[in-house]
């Protein structure tokens, strides 16, 4: 998680001005600012975050490193406490990262629309991995690309989550919000929740969700207060979904073959370097 303080590491390397993204010299401490510690963050995430198509070099990556953004938001929040301030605000940024989640998933679906030439360019609201409003533009390309199609149907209950989400942020009624304080047995706890619905329910259990051992909540975050009626904890959800969509993206894009340029960009000394931090990132990192 980035604490909004300048971080120092060892060893790294740092830009040459707050902003950049030049690598000048490696170094064994170094000051890191906010946009260079969520660009390594996505370069330990995201495998191939080096692309050819302006699409996926500009707005795919983009809204990647804003999702990274928005789950320590709500981390900021969440280890704040319950209260109406961090209720409002985990569930600004609990909206904002589902529409940045299904802009991931818009964005590979137009390149997959644009590589496999389906001609959808004149309708893209048929362009999307969402089943419902997707059908023809899924089917276009199970021939083409069987392995890919197969790819996404695997993670139909997760696709099928975030747009139900979507139809309440967007099109609905907004999500409900809920606090709770429990002091029951002999353990009080305090902690801002949304409501879920049959459906939400349902897709998480999907997802392959299970309670963890000596924790309140499940792997997606979800609170069982009585049988049927299910809460759910915006920053353990936003954790795991974005964990899955890690998975879901990283495949995507080697079926998809776009390019090879990372592979390739190896060889370059800069590139090099950003290699080495990223492994340093994952050692030494904190939180998400």
């Amino acid at each position: 998680m980035y604490t909004g303080r300048r971080r120092r590491a060892t060893p790294a390397y740092c830009s040459e001005r707050p902003g950049t993204r030049t690598l000048n010299r490696l170094i064994k401490s170094y000051t890191c600012n906010k946009g260079l510690f969520y660009w390594t963050s996505l370069n330990s995430k995201v495998r191939r975050s080096h692309f050819n198509t302006p699409r996926l070099k500009q707005a795919f990556l983009m809204r990647f490193t804003y999702i990274l953004m928005s789950i320590d938001e709500i981390g900021f929040q969440y280890y704040l406490g319950k209260n109406n301030d961090t209720m409002d605000n985990s569930l600004y940024h609990f909206n904002y990262f589902i529409s940045l989640v299904t802009g991931v998933f818009d964005n590979l679906a137009i390149e997959t629309n644009t590589k496999y030439n389906l001609g959808f360019e004149n309708n893209l609201s048929r362009v999307s991995l969402n089943p419902r409003s997707g059908r023809d533009f899924l089917r276009a390309f199970r021939e083409d690309a069987p392995t890919l199609r197969q790819h996404i149907s695997k993670f139909t209950s997760f696709i099928k989550l975030i747009y139900e989400f979507r139809e309440f942020v967007i099109h609905r009624d907004m999500l409900e919000k809920t606090g709770m304080i429990s002091t029951g047995k002999g353990k009080k706890w305090e902690m801002n929740f949304i409501r879920t619905n049959p459906n939400i329910l349902q897709f998480i259990r999907q997802c392959g969700d299970s309670d963890q051992k000596y924790d309140l909540l499940t792997k997606w975050g979800l609170y069982k207060l009585v049988d049927d009626e299910f809460y759910l904890e915006p920053f353990r959800f936003t954790k795991t979904a974005t964990r899955m969509l890690i998975d879901f993206s990283n495949e995507y894009l080697e079926l998809l073959d776009i390019d090879n340029s990372r592979d390739e960009a190896q060889n370059n000394e800069v590139e090099k370097a950003v290699f080495r931090e990223t492994a340093l990132f994952n050692k030494g990192k904190l939180g998400f």
